[in-house]
């Protein structure tokens, strides 16, 4: 299966690749430096250019492509300012809304997994989490 990354150099991206490509799995990647993606992520068979608050992915990187998981979105870490605040809302409804856009525009893939959480709550049956 072809996986396209999105937030490929990010903690979660990096280890997610690592276990897809021992898999058997081919991980592309999106990055706003898609050379230091691959340096920093060997696994990947490709890396383009993206910029997730700036503009939608190339389409090329979509070619043949069975599952996009987008992890991409500005760090939580750090103090929280208004500016730090903004940015990680505009890393993430932004830059979905601009991968959405050039998905629409393919024949596939057929599985987006959108995610931008910084905890696990394990199994929780039917327990609502707050």
């Amino acid at each position: 299966m072809r996986v396209l990354v999105t937030g490929v150099t990010g903690f979660i991206g990096s280890k997610l690749t690592e276990t897809l490509a021992s898999n058997g799995h081919e991980v592309w990647g999106l990055s706003r430096d898609p050379n230091k993606a691959k340096q920093r992520v060997p696994q990947l068979t490709e890396a383009f250019a993206w910029n997730p608050v700036a503009n939608s992915p190339p389409i090329a990187a979509f070619t043949n492509v069975n599952a996009v998981i987008h992890l991409a979105g500005e760090a939580v870490s750090g103090r929280w300012t208004r500016k730090k605040k903004q940015r990680i809302e505009d890393s993430r409804v932004i830059g979905t809304r601009n991968l959405v856009k050039a998905l629409y525009q393919t024949s596939g893939p057929t599985v987006l997994l959108s995610s931008s959480a910084i905890g696990y709550y394990g199994d929780q049956g039917d327990s609502e989490l707050a």
